[in-house]
């Protein structure tokens, strides 16, 4: 069936308050827009399903049954009383039908300019497989499979996810939204605190990561975070090597940005070389729960000498 718009509106509010629990989400809007955590994991969303994209996709499913003349009495009734002879991919809705089915007619005909009608009406219709054309993304990200491994930590998998996005709240944002009027880093006390500062241009974020590096021996000069998970994206090493750098970074942010709020809020500095084993710590015990039997005999070796 098709459902109305309020109807949609009111079930995503529903979604994003359980979602954004606490920020109450039905008065104001989370750090994402919902629009942009349905997106694909690859598109830089979250892979959440559009309510209203899905409704749209189960209404061409009908409107794929009606040009195939499935044997149904639902059709059968359809083309009896409201298209007679005429082509069903140029008939026009009278004004006098109802809502749901000059609504039905309407989404036939925006449908028709995205596909090959004579091709789609040949192969068999999945309301799945319509989803996914109705939600196809032009613009990939790069960093998708390292913010998305088997291997992270969910938790550190979604706050990497944010901070990707440049959606964590960071005093920058917040002196934007007038919630603060201090925009220093609390971490080094240097410059302004911003996403790309945190990971990793400032001093105390960068002697983790180099902590972290010397750990892995990983040799990677660069260390923005954009550019850090663009190399683990190009180099050319094993998966498992990639999968293991990418849950060390995801980890790193994680604590980086724990560290500097517990130093907000609670006053309690994070050292160094406390907060790189912790990191150590996790990496290690989360990849020994999941590493799979097919690892490389040379990988294996590599990941227990650490």
């Amino acid at each position: 069936m098709i459902l109305p718009k309020r109807v949609i509106a009111d079930v995503e509010a529903v979604c994003r308050s359980f979602l954004w629990k606490g920020q109450s989400a039905m008065a104001s809007p989370g750090s994402v827009a919902w629009g942009n955590m349905c997106k694909p994991k690859k598109a830089g969303g979250i892979g959440f399903m559009s309510i209203h994209e899905w409704n749209k996709a189960a209404v061409i499913k009908n409107i794929w049954a009606i040009a195939s003349k499935k044997d149904n009495l639902w059709v059968k009734w359809v083309h009896n009383v409201y298209i007679s002879k005429e082509s069903w991919w140029e008939y026009k809705a009278p004004t006098q039908s109802s809502w749901y089915w000059r609504k039905m007619v309407e989404l036939k005909d925006e449908w028709k300019e995205q596909v090959d009608y004579n091709q789609f009406t040949a192969q068999n219709c999945k309301v799945s497989e319509v989803y996914k054309v109705l939600t196809a993304a032009d613009d990939l990200c790069h960093w998708s499979k390292q913010v998305w491994s088997r291997m992270n930590i969910p938790k550190h998998s979604f706050l990497l996810w944010l901070a990707m996005l440049d959606r964590l709240k960071t005093k920058q944002r917040l002196v934007k939204f007038q919630i603060t009027a201090d925009a220093q880093c609390i971490l080094c006390e240097d410059s302004e605190e911003t996403a790309p500062h945190l990971f990793f241009c400032c001093k105390f974020s960068q002697d983790c990561l180099r902590q972290i590096k010397e750990w892995l021996c990983w040799r990677a000069a660069t260390t923005s975070l954009q550019n850090v998970l663009r190399w683990i994206n190009r180099a050319k090493i094993s998966k498992f090597r990639k999968a293991v750098y990418a849950a060390a970074i995801a980890a790193l942010v994680y604590h980086i940005w724990k560290a500097r709020n517990c130093k907000i809020w609670q006053g309690s500095s994070s050292q160094v070389q406390q907060l790189a084993q912790e990191v150590k710590w996790q990496i290690k015990t989360r990849i020994t729960c999941v590493m799979s039997k097919t690892v490389a005999k040379i990988d294996y070796e590599w990941f227990n000498s650490l």
